[in-house]
């Protein structure tokens, strides 16, 4: 057993694990897109007699590689965290159970969270977000 405001640290940790994943998946991506953006303009005679070009490809291709590993790491932690908060969350029962899933797995807004739950008030949001807190810190 835990208190809220460990379980709201736990909460708030897994879901910016989340967004860290992502941003450097994105970041693979910007990357990657350079490289072959590069690497098409550059001509076969370009990049035999300029060692400098093919240098930046490489030094390219390194960091994508630097940054794939690293985000493979947090994954593998977040994956452990993940198994463990998507087993206590699922114990909860509705309404409890799809607040947290929707704020803290899926980073939605508490309008978007109180409009896909059907109820018309924030503070009815709120309430039951704090009540589900409690409700995991017990777990």
């Amino acid at each position: 057993m835990i208190t809220v405001e460990e379980a709201k640290k736990e909460l708030r940790e897994y879901r910016e694990n989340i967004k860290y994943i992502r941003e450097k998946q994105e970041d693979v991506e910007e990357i990657r897109e350079t490289l072959v953006k590069t690497t098409t303009r550059l001509s076969p005679t370009k990049s035999s007699n300029n060692s400098m070009s093919t240098d930046k490809f490489s030094d390219g291709l390194d960091k994508i590689e630097a940054i794939e590993k690293e985000k493979d790491k947090k994954l593998a932690e977040l994956l452990i965290k993940k198994f463990v908060i998507d087993e206590k969350i699922d114990k909860l029962q509705y309404p409890f159970r799809d607040v947290l899933f929707m704020r803290y797995s899926r980073g939605k807004s508490w309008r978007t969270i109180r409009d896909e739950l059907g109820y018309e008030s924030d503070n009815h949001i709120f309430k039951i977000h704090g009540k589900a807190l409690q409700l995991y810190a017990e777990l």
